[in-house]
């Protein structure tokens, strides 16, 4: 099944839209919304007994900022800030373990700066693996704006939009940020098959990927500066593997897991 097929499958959900957040048809819905999704992921003992051609991907959240007490969605644009600890240096073992064909961000300085650290040019900014647009949430302060009812009901259904501020400028679903970063990982699909490549990415992104590749639309994930989630997309079949079914990783755990899946190709 195609990635673009699978997107189609997602947007066919459009007309079932989970509007009852605070009510006991919540979870109704949500599972409703899963029997449309399911179909589009490869179960996992499918895999068990291919060999085939397949692309790994590295997706990590960006370093700490200059403003990191602040939610900054798209609009807030500020570059990063890496404390000197074991978390930064864990992370750029990344750069002398994992052989990146290519390291990509989305167009934000945090993002694009952090992808920067692991290679030897500057990466390929895409704005497929841009921030949610989050509405009126963008530049409060993050210990307000998760306790807001916005970020609640965004959390909890993939299609609310959070209203515009100040800036005028509306949120984004859930749903379309799915469906722009597949457009974006078909892309580098096509231009890196085989190969092993890195997408930073910020913390909402990050989560909406994390909940389509494991089907899982109820958990939300916290994903620290520096943290990853891994996956497979496999070539022949067009299907993905998650290879941290648990949530986000250490930079030093994503290692080791790599490590062993290319023991285990071999």
């Amino acid at each position: 099944m195609s990635i673009y097929l699978k997107k189609r499958i997602m947007d066919s959900l459009s007309n079932k839209k989970i509007d009852s957040l605070f009510n006991n048809q919540l979870r109704q819905n949500a599972k409703t919304a899963l029997k449309y999704t399911e179909i589009s992921l490869i179960k996992q003992e499918e895999l068990e007994n291919k060999v085939e051609s397949c692309t790994i991907f590295f997706v990590m959240r960006h370093a700490p900022t200059k403003n990191d007490h602040f939610v900054h969605g798209i609009e807030l644009d500020t570059g990063i800030s890496p404390a000197h600890n074991e978390k930064l240096r864990s992370f750029m073992q990344l750069k002398i373990s994992i052989p990146f064909e290519k390291l990509y961000s989305g167009n934000s300085l945090r993002a694009s700066e952090t992808a920067d650290l692991l290679g030897e040019s500057k990466c390929v900014r895409l704005h497929y693996f841009d921030e949610q647009k989050l509405g009126h949430l963008e530049g409060m302060k993050k210990t307000d704006a998760f306790k807001h009812q916005s970020f609640e009901k965004m959390s909890k259904c993939i299609d609310y939009r959070i209203p515009a501020g100040a800036n005028k400028k509306v949120g984004e679903t859930g749903r379309e940020v799915i469906d722009r970063i597949l457009t974006g990982v078909s892309k580098i699909v096509s231009e890196n098959a085989g190969k092993t490549v890195g997408i930073c990415m910020s913390q909402c992104a990050i989560n909406w990927l994390y909940r389509y590749l494991s089907n899982n639309f109820e958990t939300i994930i916290h994903v620290k500066n520096y943290d990853i989630i891994l996956f497979k997309y496999y070539h022949t079949t067009n299907t993905f593997k998650l290879l941290t079914p648990n949530g986000s990783v250490s930079a030093k755990k994503a290692i080791k897991i790599y490590n062993q899946e290319i023991l285990d190709k071999q």
